[in-house]
């Protein structure tokens, strides 16, 4: 049985008076996205809500003009791609939302398999159900055109180079804008987070796997948790944190082969992962600090645990599924010289 259990939080930290980051978990298409904006004027509060929009309205028409629900790798790159078309016209419009545009990344799940798209510095992470964190993108930062090119090779010169932030790609600064996509497994007991750099640029890696897998049964309690650490750290972002836990449940022949050999069918799916670059981007210090636990703010987008089986809008139970029970629980663009 196919089942996804999403949940998603936004907030807008402790130094921005509005939040620019938007959301969608879209329960009948299928497929979550994380947008940051950028831009003067609260312009990127704009391009970031415009490029959900527009990604989500794409897949609807297309799949329904098919009579489909399968969704493509070309599909994805092409509602990206009209998405950037749109925020671009758009900040033609004034000059209010002159400049304005948006990181993206984007997951869709199919039956053995996930598509992830991204543009920008925000990100796309797998918990394995062994408890393994990896990192699924690459950011689009000066950050690592330097480190590409060789200007920066030391962890002290990465560690203290001073445009962490800037990025070289995102939605709506050109009429035209390069989409990575790459195809990983699906597999349950898996958790894909989707999160923009409000979190990242405070909370390490190892910060991040510690809370998803000691709170894979809580989604809600595990983004609260990264969206206080978050805060406690400074704040100095917007944050926005989305959850995408694999629920299916193996059948009796993935089961029996799981038992047998439990090291071999967790790596494997049947297929082998694409070869898109997969070198994650150089680790942030985390900085330590006692501040007490900020109180909550309000959130906005689109919160929806969903039933993919039946494509209906449902709380799904937080109890570890069948199968695990079953196997016992393993444990700011540099063209435009924008920052985000």
């Amino acid at each position: 049985m196919r089942k996804i259990t999403a949940k998603g939080l936004t907030d807008v930290g402790q130094k921005r008076d509005h939040n620019e980051d938007f959301f969608a978990c879209e329960d009948g298409l299928q497929f979550y996205v994380v947008c940051d904006g950028m831009g003067g004027h609260a312009s990127g509060e704009v391009a970031s809500q415009l490029a959900v929009k527009e990604v989500v309205s794409l897949v609807r028409d297309r799949r329904h003009a098919a009579n489909s629900g399968h969704v493509s790798e070309a599909l994805v790159r092409d509602a990206v791609t009209y998405a950037n078309e749109r925020v671009f016209v758009e900040g033609m419009k004034s000059a209010q939302t002159e400049g304005m545009g948006t990181t993206l990344v984007a997951l869709f799940p199919r039956e053995d398999e996930m598509i992830i798209a991204h543009v920008g510095d925000s990100r796309v992470y797998r918990l394995s159900a062994r408890g393994d964190l990896d990192l699924l993108t690459r950011d689009h930062s000066l950050l690592n055109e330097k480190i590409d090119a060789g200007e920066l090779s030391t962890q002290e010169e990465i560690s203290t180079f001073a445009h962490k932030n800037v990025i070289s790609r995102a939605l709506g600064i050109r009429d035209e804008v390069q989409v990575d996509t790459r195809r990983v497994p699906r597999r349950p007991g898996d958790i894909f987070l989707l999160c923009t750099d409000g979190l990242t640029d405070l909370v390490d890696d190892g910060d991040i796997e510690a809370v998803l897998d000691g709170n894979r049964d809580d989604l809600d309690e595990a983004l609260e948790c990264l969206v206080r650490m978050s805060n406690a750290r400074g704040g100095k972002d917007n944050i926005t944190v989305l959850a995408v836990r694999i629920d299916d449940e193996p059948s009796d022949d993935e089961l029996a082969a799981t038992i047998q050999d439990p090291m071999s069918a967790a790596g494997s799916s049947g297929f082998e992962e694409d070869d898109h670059d997969t070198e994650t981007s150089p680790v942030i210090p985390m900085v330590d600090s006692a501040a007490p636990t900020p109180k909550r703010r309000n959130s906005k987008g689109v919160i929806a645990p969903v039933d993919v089986q039946s494509g209906s809008v449902g709380f799904v139970s937080t109890e570890p599924p069948a199968w695990a029970k079953r196997l016992g629980s393993p444990r700011v663009v540099v063209t435009s010289g924008l920052e985000d």
